[in-house]
């Protein structure tokens, strides 16, 4: 469990995958990608943003680009399980945004994160 905020991008599809994830049944407010500009000042400098690699017609690099606009040095974890090869989005992400902690989060840890 942690006490971080966490925003939680995309949209209810999200929330259904963080579910079937987690097997969580907590309640979590889905932000959707154009509302997090406004949502990010909630999380605070210790938040963690979580979003799903590629959702609709944004991806976790819209996310990154927001996120490092406003200046957010929280930590922005993506879900990537269903990617084949998601070490190249990483190294990707890391070298377009190197100002924002970017990692991929596992199943065990989004168990983690929206447990609080």
């Amino acid at each position: 469990m942690l006490d971080e905020p966490v925003l939680l991008v995309g949209d209810r599809d999200v929330l259904d995958l963080c579910r079937s994830y987690t097997g969580s049944t907590v309640p979590m407010d889905v932000v959707p990608v154009v509302d997090v500009d406004a949502a990010i000042s909630g999380v605070g400098r210790n938040g963690i943003v979580v979003a799903p690699a590629m959702m609709g017609a944004y991806d976790c690099f819209d996310v990154a680009a927001i996120l490092s606009y406003r200046g957010f040095r929280g930590r922005f974890r993506v879900m990537a399980q269903d990617l084949p090869k998601p070490g190249i989005l990483l190294a990707e992400a890391r070298r377009s945004y190197p100002d924002l902690d970017f990692d991929l989060l596992s199943a065990d840890e989004l168990r983690q994160v929206t447990q609080h």
